[in-house]
């Protein structure tokens, strides 16, 4: 199975998971950087020390896709889950709220602040487990 993790608390970030999960058909496990499960499944898999929370990680296998690294990966398991035959629909808890108070989280200043720190930061990581 596949796994995103992203912001959640951000509103554009949500969104963004959102979509990925319903255009997947729910074939990726959508997962909050901040909730419980987030925080143990980082804490396996992320070195000591490392801020995942800087960008979302697709983890596929024994890679995993940071930011910009992860968006080709993404689309590929999306089109899977699109030619995928499966009367499953997505019904994932996606937190559309906003945690920061100094941000609107959905402006369109934001949204390109977000936008663009996607496109400057990636990474790849081998899961060495």
């Amino acid at each position: 199975m596949t796994l995103l993790i992203y912001d959640d608390r951000c509103y554009l970030c949500g969104k963004f998971a959102q979509t990925a999960g319903r255009l997947s058909r729910g074939t990726i496990n959508i997962v909050g950087h901040y909730s419980e499960e987030g925080i143990s499944v980082k804490s396996k898999i992320f070195p000591e020390g490392f801020d995942p929370t800087t960008m979302f990680w697709l983890i596929k296998g024994k890679k995993i896709y940071g930011g910009r690294s992860g968006l080709i990966p993404l689309t590929v398991e999306i089109i899977k889950g699109v030619l995928k035959p499966s009367s499953k629909h997505y019904e994932g808890n996606i937190n559309l709220a906003c945690s920061y108070e100094e941000l609107s989280c959905n402006s369109p200043v934001d949204f390109v602040r977000r936008v663009s720190m996607l496109i400057k930061n990636g990474k790849n990581i081998q899961i060495k487990k």
